[in-house]
């Protein structure tokens, strides 16, 4: 069984057509923090290398 949280409330899908829904929506949710996390990871290392040529550099 597959259930989704909206908030406080929990929504059980009774349909085969709104469990493959929720289904995707888990799945998307996912991969979408991955995306999120490694451009965020990937922007950070972009920043530090930057600041490690400024400094260089200015040396």
């Amino acid at each position: 069984m597959i259930i989704t949280n909206i908030g406080i409330i929990k929504i059980i899908p009774e349909s085969t057509e709104a469990a493959i829904i929720v289904l995707f929506e888990a799945i998307f949710s996912f991969i979408t923090i991955i995306f999120v996390l490694s451009d965020f990871l990937s922007l950070k290392e972009s920043l530090g290398r930057r600041r490690g040529a400024v400094t260089k550099d200015s040396d």
